[in-house]
């Protein structure tokens, strides 16, 4: 009985040792480089970068810029290839916050991403985000 109690438990934690880091499934779906794209017909860019904590991801148009960093060992969501979401939901002192990225593919050599921040405040929505299609 001892004998398969250990074998249990030998099997369960080297299934979870195998789930891949939230930073490697990222880079693998985008890897670190700068990308040039659209999206309606207005240009933009993602860049992707390692930092000291994991992997930081900006994204621009012509109007705005968000950045987010994805930490070593924080949780994400892949589904299907090529798709990953992260999301970072906080309170502050007016509300709360959402820091959001996600890439979906477009075709085998594109990349839809998608860099936001949502905040809720005394009940109004507000979202400012920036959308685009690279070309990997």
């Amino acid at each position: 009985m001892k004998l398969l109690v250990t074998a249990l438990v030998l099997l369960s934690s080297t299934a979870f040792a195998q789930i891949p880091d939230a930073t490697d499934v990222l880079t693998a779906i985008l890897p670190v480089g700068s990308y040039s794209g659209s999206y309606n017909n207005r240009p933009c860019k993602v860049s992707v970068k390692k930092t000291a904590n994991g992997v930081q991801v900006t994204a621009s148009n012509d109007s705005l810029v968000r950045v987010r960093e994805v930490a070593r060992g924080s949780v994400y969501f892949a589904r299907r290839q090529g798709q990953f979401l992260s999301t970072e939901k906080f309170a502050t002192n007016d509300g709360t916050r959402e820091n959001i990225l996600r890439t979906t593919p477009v075709t085998e050599t594109q990349q839809y991403v998608v860099v936001a921040d949502h905040f809720i405040a005394n009940r109004n929505n507000y979202e400012m985000a920036v959308e685009c299609v690279v070309d990997l």
